[in-house]
């Protein structure tokens, strides 16, 4: 997808009651041809200093023209949803990654859809629940109040699978398909190449950092701590079990107790990551967003904007915002809650998220804008009398 064929808004960070980043968007006047060319001729360095908004065209930019050096124009795989994991992570395994950078489209054995961009859709929606399923062991939810994960120990071929939720990312990100775990702060900032610091904690683990920013203020004699964790099985350093923590020394080990647990403890884990979203994505076109880019182009906007959807919804045919079944459709959607607004969206889309411009963005099969459309289901019986979605074209047919 080339610059001219993104949408162009305003995008503005705020916050949200739970801490979390929210977007705010705002029509802003598209770039013109000139400034196009000026803007997709800057390199890495500078286009870091760019407002959200021209970023992201720069960044898609620049994914189309990886894009384009794909041994291949399509891979596709079949799949068996009974054993969905194990046969996206083989056929993955036997595709290389030039041709993994090419289009995707993804067939499920025994079933009649062709895949016009829903149903690869729909795979990641579901290829990255069986990732961080708690039974495959290799994401944990963080102990914080902002749902996000972080890297577990792992079960069986761990470093290979952790490759390969690596590439689906970094896929995800090239097919413009946000998903809808989100990666802990933790990540996405070892993930941009970024530092981090004894306060990241709090995104990692809400009551480790309660307990450090105490140790940092009160006095230690009586904790009876020494240079260890995991109940004294590790030693932030050497001979550690036998250094006690003292008002001296306090800060280097509250600042190797934090490394210890966001970084040293999952080294290995984040590697394999890295390993698989480098291998599609390259780290120096990712490392030019911030923490709060990446997860927006990873994870889209969780939010579902009413007043965004029906605004840029289109009809077919007798169809229009005075008919009485769209007046009640839009009623029922105003009334259902945000989660319940997720599993229409995904009806209808294939995704549970709206891309970071909203639904503005919505794409077609081709990789073009395709707005949601609404359109009228011919009615002769019961047979014909429920709702049908086209997630490929992100439509939907109402009786």
């Amino acid at each position: 997808m080339r610059a001219e064929d993104i949408p162009f808004m305003k995008l503005t960070k705020a916050s949200t009651a739970d801490g979390r980043v929210a977007w705010k968007r705002e029509p802003r006047r598209p770039l013109t041809k000139k400034q196009q060319e000026k803007l997709t001729a800057l390199k890495a360095e500078e286009a870091k200093k760019l407002p959200t908004e021209e970023k992201r065209l720069w960044f898609y930019n620049e994914v189309q023209k990886i894009k384009e050096k794909a041994e291949t124009e399509k891979t596709a795989l079949l799949i068996d949803r009974k054993n969905l994991l194990r046969d996206s992570f083989e056929q993955f395994e036997t595709t290389t990654d030039l041709d993994l950078r090419g289009k995707l489209c993804i067939y499920f054995m025994d079933e009649m859809a062709e895949d016009v961009g829903g149903v690869t859709r729909e795979w990641f929606s579901v290829i990255t629940e069986e990732l961080f399923s708690a039974s495959l062991g290799l994401f944990r939810r963080a102990n914080t109040k902002e749902l996000s994960y972080v890297f577990d120990e792992g079960k069986g071929n761990a470093r290979k699978y952790l490759e390969f939720a690596g590439k689906v990312f970094a896929k995800a990100v090239f097919e413009r398909v946000p998903v809808k775990c989100y990666l802990n702060r933790t990540i996405l900032n070892q993930l941009l190449g970024n530092t981090l610091e004894i306060q990241d904690l709090k995104y990692f683990d809400e009551e480790l950092w309660n307990s450090v920013s105490y140790i940092t203020t009160a006095k230690t004699a009586g904790l009876d701590l020494t240079f260890t964790a995991r109940e004294g099985t590790v030693e932030l350093k050497p001979n550690g079990k036998a250094i006690p923590v003292t008002d001296k020394n306090k800060k280097e080990f509250c600042k190797l107790f934090a490394d210890y647990l966001m970084i040293k403890s999952t080294s290995s884990a984040l590697q394999s990551f890295l390993n698989g979203f480098y291998s599609l994505v390259p780290k120096s076109l990712v490392g030019v967003l911030d923490v709060d880019e990446l997860e927006l182009f990873l994870c889209g906007d969780s939010g579902v904007d009413v007043e965004d959807w029906k605004k840029n919804t289109t009809y077919k045919e007798f169809y229009n915002e005075e008919h009485q079944v769209i007046v009640w459709f839009w009623e029922i959607l105003y009334a259902l809650n945000d989660e319940e607004r997720r599993k229409l969206l995904q009806f209808c889309t294939g995704s549970t998220r709206v891309p970071a411009e909203g639904f503005k963005g919505l794409l077609s099969n081709n990789g073009k804008v395709c707005s949601f459309c609404i359109e009228p289901k011919s009615y002769s019986g019961l047979e014909t009398s429920f709702i049908v979605a086209h997630t490929c074209f992100n439509r939907i047919e109402l009786p």
